[in-house]
């Protein structure tokens, strides 16, 4: 069957080489309505029998959409004794290779909008045609956040020699999607040596943390600089010191109390300022244990300084130290000294094993998985 040129009313998905169809009857304004679809290149392409669309002139289906799943979209007709809807998808085979048009926000919310109302078709929110650049489809999907982690010798990576000590930066990427694969190298363009970045399928870890750094130190030193050198839009920057703003021995590290935000703010404002989130960690609780066997989170008044310009600012806080804590008071002082760096005649409360670093790793997720800021979806989502 030949059908004159067709008309605009309702726009379909259809064909295998990504161009657009119409669905109409053969007359939609006069004749009989029953959801052919056709183009001027293909003719007809799908002529449905015993069915009937909606909305008088407008002859709409009851939904065109995306709802099976393999990109083109499915026709939902009405048969025409309303007994039924009939759901037809299409043969037409394709060597191209898309995820469904539902991935998509603006077009799922179309689909949600549109079905509901006046039953319009749907677009997505990047260009589809036979002559599209695949490389411009949604290119946040293809982008990989990077979560960069500024922080001390608890959160360090650490070369093989200066095993046993471990940073829980570096046991992170081990919680996340995909870790069987996982790549780490150090970054070629970064100064600083104990740099590790950690390559996942849809994450980055890239650990900054150095050991005997402050947040002041961090900075001078020009690491926090290496990173907003790099930091992009949607990546993320976990912030966790304490350790040695606390040293008033050592002036060259030591931040007061009171100023420890102002201390912190250069960390929200580098990532601010390039479209990234911040968020901060509290101090990680040493292995210091009251009379009552209770061990408390450490460096109460950095802990508190840390909550409180977090909230100042809006940003996510991960409360560290009481996680860690309570995890070593569960497990008992004794106990505890196979998770630090308790090793032949060293007693190192701070420094962590690897069984502590993987606790100290697994106490952030856990936090960050019971975090509800939207920000951190894309954190959260490459977690288990």
């Amino acid at each position: 069957m030949e059908l004159p040129t067709p008309g605009t009313n309702m726009k379909i998905y259809w064909a295998g080489d990504l161009s657009t169809q119409i669905t109409d009857g053969a007359d939609y304004l006069h004749g009989d309505q029953y959801g052919v679809i056709n183009d001027l290149t293909h003719g007809v392409m799908l002529q449905p029998a015993g069915t009937a669309t909606n909305n008088g002139t407008k002859g709409n289906p009851c939904l065109v959409a995306d709802v099976l799943g393999d990109f083109r979209e499915e026709l939902l007709v009405r048969t025409a004794d309303d007994t039924a809807i009939r759901i037809y998808t299409t043969t037409d085979l394709t060597p191209h290779k898309l995820f469904t048009l539902m991935h998509d926000a603006q077009y799922r919310c179309g689909v949600a909008w549109q079905n509901n109302c006046y039953n319009q078709p749907c677009y997505p929110s990047f260009y589809y045609a036979g002559d599209m650049d695949f490389a411009n489809v949604l290119p946040q999907l293809n982008a990989k956040p990077t979560l960069w982690m500024a922080g001390d010798s608890i959160m360090q990576s650490y070369a093989p020699e200066d095993k046993p000590v471990t940073g829980w930066g570096e046991m992170l990427h081990t919680l996340a999607q995909g870790d069987a694969v996982c790549c780490a190298a150090h970054r070629a363009d970064c100064p600083f040596p104990q740099e590790m970045r950690y390559e996942l399928p849809g994450l980055v870890i890239d650990n900054c943390a150095m050991a005997g750094r402050s947040s002041k130190t961090f900075r001078e030193e020009g690491r926090l600089d290496d990173i907003a050198t790099h930091i992009r839009p949607g990546d993320l920057l976990v912030v966790s010191f304490g350790h040695n703003d606390a040293n008033r021995a050592k002036a060259e590290r030591y931040v007061p109390a009171d100023a420890f935000g102002e201390s912190l703010r250069p960390f929200w404002d580098a990532a601010r300022s390039h479209g990234a989130v911040c968020l901060f960690a509290s101090p990680v609780a040493m292995r210091e244990f009251d009379g009552a066997s209770v061990c408390h989170p450490s460096f109460a008044a950095y802990r508190e300084a840390m909550r409180a310009f977090a909230a100042e600012v809006g940003a996510p806080f991960i409360d560290l130290g009481a996680a860690t804590a309570a995890a070593n008071t569960a497990l008992g002082a004794e106990r505890c000294k196979a998770r630090y760096m308790w090793v032949g005649a060293k007693q190192d409360n701070a420094h962590q094993q690897s069984a502590g670093a993987c606790r100290t790793a697994q106490a952030f997720v856990q936090q960050l998985l019971q975090d509800t800021t939207p920000a951190l979806d894309v954190l959260r989502a490459n977690f288990k």
